[in-house]
């Protein structure tokens, strides 16, 4: 069932489904969530919560109501990149290509924004942490009908690009666009001076805004950050940044942004795509939430990603999609449902839980959305599933599960 709400006219939503996942509590058979002006009232047994004169009723009998799905790492202003950049064997090497292509203006922007948000919506996304390099997809995205955390990129390791960088994420955090929170995101260990990633953490934790990275992506990251060797380090000399810039870690990727107080700034690390000794207790102590990315995983072609130790270390682990240039979608149930089949030794209640709770937690949104909890704001959707399935999170990921209905801030977006 899908129509369109007048919230004026019916400020109250009763909705009914054949399952309820809170995800902050055990499913809950034949169960219903009030909503009032944006804000969830009630989840209980329909037995227990019945509409009242006046509430719009919805009824999903088939479906299988939870919160809205959270990406916690996508790039929409590459969505014109779908497809032009194949893997050529690196990540270094498929960089080189990427950013070699023509860079996109502000309509293109808006228009990749435009686009992707609709694909986010039809596969179960009420949220989206957001990277932006130019700077322009942040205004687009506050018509885009998704809740949505707008990452400013800062890279460089010159002085004057971490100058120039430092000023960019001042400047972005003090200019506002109205539904979208502002965050930052120093862009990876090799391509980012220490003295930035420095600033930036420091400037998260003063402000209190959301911040990601890339971090751990490839094991060349991995040579480049302990030996200062590898094809990054060519990648600098091809852009004619002195080697010199760099000073060799002798450490993993996040041994090193543990030295620099990185891991105690609440955030999202992308991808952690490697462990290597000492690295998963490190992770553990701290705050950033690894996102795992499972299609653009498989496009890089690495090997299973650690995400079941991980959750077996009580790390939270939540889902991205990367961006087009790496994925052939962004669809959040697909990816949820990949994790699932990929990640040895995990259940399919886990990655309903990475693709809600532990993302909403990613992107510093859990006080808002993420589980179905009376106070949150009512992200949610209900997903018809594609067949049977031994319990409904099972049946949430189904091969052939669809998005019935979808709520953003109590509004059909």
């Amino acid at each position: 069932m899908r129509r369109s709400l007048d919230p004026l006219r019916s400020p109250v939503l009763h909705l009914r489904a054949g399952f309820v996942l809170p995800v902050s509590g055990p499913p809950i058979p034949d169960g219903a969530v009030r909503v009032c002006r944006g804000v969830i009232m009630a989840v209980a047994p329909a037995s227990r919560l019945v509409p009242q004169p006046g509430d719009e009723v919805l009824s999903f009998p088939d479906g299988i109501l939870l919160p809205g799905m959270v990406n916690a790492h996508c790039h929409l202003e590459l969505g014109d990149r779908a497809g032009r950049v194949p893997y050529p064997g690196t990540l270094p090497g498929w960089l080189r290509a990427l950013t070699a292509l023509p860079p996109a203006d502000a309509a293109q922007v808006a228009h990749n924004v435009r686009a992707g948000a609709r694909t986010l919506l039809a596969g179960g996304a009420t949220c989206v942490g957001d990277i932006t390099t130019t700077g322009f997809a942040r205004a687009p995205l506050r018509r885009t009908g998704l809740r949505a955390v707008s990452f400013r990129e800062l890279l460089g390791f010159t002085p004057e690009r971490v100058a120039a960088a430092r000023a960019a994420a001042q400047e972005w955090l003090t200019e506002t666009t109205a539904g979208v929170t502002n965050g930052i995101s120093p862009h990876a260990p090799y391509s980012t001076a220490a003295a930035l990633f420095q600033e930036a953490a420091r400037l998260a934790l003063a402000s209190g805004v959301p911040f990601t990275t890339h971090l751990s992506e490839s094991l060349d990251e991995a040579e480049f950050v302990a030996r200062g060797e590898g094809e990054f380090l060519e990648l600098l000399r091809a852009r004619g940044i002195p080697p010199e810039v760099w000073q060799p870690r002798g450490s993993s990727p996040i041994r090193y942004l543990a030295d620099l107080g990185v891991l105690e700034v609440p955030g999202a690390a992308a991808h952690v795509n490697y462990l290597l000794p000492g690295d998963l207790e490190l992770l553990a102590a701290g705050k950033l939430v690894p996102v795992y990315c499972p299609r653009s995983h498989a496009f890089f072609r690495h090997p299973p990603h650690p995400a079941g130790e991980m959750l077996r270390a009580g790390i939270p682990v939540a889902l991205g999609t990367d961006s087009l240039a790496s994925n052939h979608g962004l669809d959040m149930l697909a990816e949820a449902r990949l994790a699932w089949q990929s990640v040895a030794g995990t259940g399919a209640a886990d990655w309903v839980r990475a693709a809600t709770l532990n993302g909403a937690r990613a992107l510093g949104q859990d006080d808002l959305c993420g589980t179905l909890e009376p106070g949150k704001r009512a992200d949610l959707i209900v997903v018809r599933p594609g067949g049977h399935a031994p319990d409904p999170y099972a049946a949430v990921l189904s091969p052939g599960s669809t998005v019935q209905f979808t709520l953003v801030d109590g509004r059909v977006p």
